[in-house]
């Protein structure tokens, strides 16, 4: 799966790609959905994840991904103990926090010993959205699928700026006349638009606002 789809690129472009899907463009659309989620810092696409995190000295344990969309299960590894939800911490999913908390709700801290062990809770957990669904609401998601399209929109461009050059621009690389003429072209369109699968100042600005925020508590 994909941060975009086929068809948001082609009513960005107003184009119609024949082919649906067509493998060229899922290739694009896969390169440049990575390259937001690792600018980002964070899987949007939903995904299953178990991590291990050394225990907070507050009551507040950020996982990784967001939003939490299935909370599966929040063991401490000593001595193995399986925590409750809304027993032994709360869970505030759109921000990925789980709070530790005693009886009486009142939050306390994770590491109550001060022990420094290292991965001493795991946290097994869905977390993430459906790109597949249309209207998207979260704003997260709406950034992350609009940066998709318009990096493969301009890989689109710079394609089609490549298959317009004239003969004897730079996209020729050579010209054999030994027997019958031919001609070689330096690249073919889906390398030069997989070349031009990069982030710009702009998209970087729209991104920062989604990145994987890390609070210390």
């Amino acid at each position: 799966m994909t941060l975009a789809l086929q068809v948001h690129v082609e009513q960005f472009l107003h184009v119609d790609v024949t082919s649906e899907p067509s493998a060229p463009v899922t290739m694009l659309l896969e390169n440049a959905s990575g390259l937001v989620e690792s600018f980002v810092g964070r899987t949007l696409e939903e995904a299953t994840h178990t991590e291990d995190y050394d225990l907070p000295d507050g009551a507040v344990l950020i996982l990784n991904h967001t939003p939490v969309t299935t909370l599966t299960s929040v063991t401490l590894n000593t001595p193995g103990t399986v925590l409750v939800l809304d027993t032994d911490f709360v869970l505030k999913a759109r921000y990925g926090q789980l709070i530790r908390t005693a009886a009486d709700r009142r939050p306390i801290r994770w590491n109550r010993a001060g022990a420094l062990v290292m991965n001493e809770v795991t946290v097994v957990y869905d977390a993430g959205y459906d790109f597949t669904i249309d209207p998207l609401l979260e704003r997260d998601a709406l950034v992350a699928r609009d940066t998709t399209t318009r990096i493969v929109a301009r890989a689109f461009q710079a394609a089609a700026a490549y298959a317009a050059l004239p003969a004897g621009a730079d996209a020729i690389k050579s010209i054999t006349l030994v027997g019958s003429d031919s001609v070689t072209y330096r690249d073919d369109l889906v390398n030069v638009a997989s070349a031009a699968i990069q982030l710009t100042d702009d998209d970087k600005t729209a991104l920062r606002g989604i990145r994987r925020k890390v609070l210390v508590s």
